[in-house]
């Protein structure tokens, strides 16, 4: 079963919501607006991604939602037309009626972690800090943390929102655990190092952002790492300031 991804046209709303980003000091606040900007893409598991095109129409989703619907009459004990539907209302934007499936799901299958991963996604999108963490807390102690990271590092953006940065640093650590390739986790803990102050965690990590390939937020590193007092190399290196 494919899960809700944020559409691409909407994006920017997560990215720029004031009313959730802390209010920090200037260099400080430099590197939360990053992990804000990064979030959507990252927060994100691959595997479960599911989008409809720009070019879906109203008409399609309330056809699909009336199909839904009676399958749900038909089968009311069925978990996944509850969860089907909660996609549908997400794409058509009416978030509180995605809420109201998924928490049908969830009643019907509590030991399904996707599902406390996709409603938290919501209430994160509706800003709604504090229930996006404990959906994504639960979701986390019933998912593998081995297998996958998408959840552990939903996780450690929020708790960085809610400036919890010792809390948001486990939860990286968790989803580098699970996927210790990903270059992007470097990056979110090499600027969560950064808030605290850690210089020389965050060029580390900030290094091993670019040496892994990292390619989506190779500025934002670069920028880090000038901050940081550290000479960057045109490639991709980093060397020490001597």
């Amino acid at each position: 079963m494919k899960g809700i991804q944020v559409p691409s046209r909407r994006k920017k709303d997560m990215s720029e919501n004031t009313k959730t980003t802390p209010r920090w000091g200037s260099l400080a606040l430099v590197s939360i607006v990053c992990l804000l900007l990064c979030a959507c893409e990252s927060i994100v598991d691959e595997r479960e991604q599911y989008s409809l095109s720009e070019e879906t129409t109203h008409s399609y989703l309330d056809s699909r939602l009336e199909f839904l619907q009676a399958r749900v009459e038909e089968y009311p004990k069925r978990d996944d037309y509850h969860y089907e539907i909660a996609s549908v209302h997400f794409e058509k934007g009416d978030f509180n009626q995605a809420v109201g499936n998924l928490k049908k799901a969830i009643k019907l299958r509590p030991d399904i972690p996707k599902y406390r991963y996709h409603i938290g996604r919501i209430y994160l999108k509706m800003g709604e800090i504090d229930r996006a963490e404990v959906n994504f807390r639960t979701a986390a102690e019933l998912t593998d943390a081995q297998r996958y990271s998408g959840i552990n590092a939903a996780l450690g953006y929020v708790l960085a929102l809610k400036k919890d940065l010792p809390g948001a640093e486990a939860a990286f650590r968790k989803a580098l655990v699970a996927e210790p390739d990903n270059p992007e986790s470097y990056y979110f803990l090499g600027a969560i190092y950064d808030l605290q102050g850690r210089k020389d965690d965050a060029v580390k990590h900030f290094r091993e952002y670019l040496t892994r390939g990292g390619r989506q937020y190779r500025s934002n590193a670069l920028f880090y790492l000038e901050k940081l007092g550290i000479e960057v190399d045109t490639g991709t290196a980093a060397t020490a300031d001597e």
